[in-house]
């Protein structure tokens, strides 16, 4: 089951990347999870399957698909500055993680700013689902502003 989430959430990130044209060669994910914290038990298996997912199929299309794995501590200022880091800084090309809504809320929040997909593994997309798209899927929420395809 997890194997199966994993390559969904993989697949639909690199579908909504080449769709809107936001890569050229490669397709950069930002992991904000919970790698220590209340929220950790979640967090560890997960980042794990996403990078097993990774060595088991490191290209979409073609495409190079590189992983950058943050930790927020289960804390949403954390998680909130490593969206920020991501973006600005790694320059990814979709978000996606955290378990905890609060968290949640303060990643959503930055990607709705930034007009980036957040692809949620928790509920806190459907509060703030008042300018976005929201489908609820097996693998979670997938967040994207109205009029972007997914």
């Amino acid at each position: 089951m997890k194997n199966v989430l994993i390559r969904a959430a993989l697949a639909g990130t690199a579908a909504f990347a080449f769709a809107s044209g936001a890569i050229a060669a490669d397709l950069k994910v930002g992991l904000s999870v919970s790698l220590s914290g209340p929220n950790s038990s979640l967090g560890i298996p997960y980042a794990k399957g996403m990078q097993a997912a990774l060595a088991y199929k490191p290209e979409i299309g073609g495409h190079k698909v590189q992983l950058i794995v943050l930790d927020d501590g289960s804390d949403p200022t954390t998680a909130g500055r490593n969206a920020r880091k991501l973006l600005e800084e790694d320059k990814v090309d979709v978000l996606m993680g955290t378990f905890s809504s609060a968290v949640g809320l303060a990643v959503a929040d930055y990607a709705k700013q930034r007009k980036v997909l957040f692809l949620a593994s928790d509920e806190s997309s459907f509060i703030t689902a008042s300018n976005f798209l929201v489908d609820g899927g097996i693998s979670g929420a997938y967040v994207t502003p109205l009029g972007d395809p997914l």
